[in-house]
């Protein structure tokens, strides 16, 4: 019955290392993804903060570019009534 019991407490000790060294390599693996993930997590924070300001950039030349056309829509407008007034001045004359 001893040689039996110990025979028993090895095995036991032997599947119990293995378990221990399973969930050791389980723990290293969650380890090395949360890792992976946080470094993620800040490569896409930086990277938000990074186009910030070429989106800014963006809409300031957006806002520009409408001010352009409407600028050009005005100078339409005057050539316009510029050239209705020179026939006017040639009739006159």
């Amino acid at each position: 019955v001893t040689q039996e019991g110990t025979k028993t407490v090895e095995q036991v000790k032997i599947h119990a290392q293995g378990a221990l060294d399973a969930f050791s390599s389980v723990r290293k693996a969650v380890d090395s993804a949360y890792q992976s993930a946080l470094k993620i997590t800040h490569n896409v924070q930086d990277q938000a903060k990074a186009v910030k300001p070429v989106i800014e950039a963006m809409s300031s030349l957006n806002a520009g570019a409408k001010e352009t056309v409407s600028g050009i829509h005005e100078t339409n407008e005057g050539v316009h009534s510029l050239q209705k007034i020179a026939e006017n001045l040639k009739r006159m004359v």
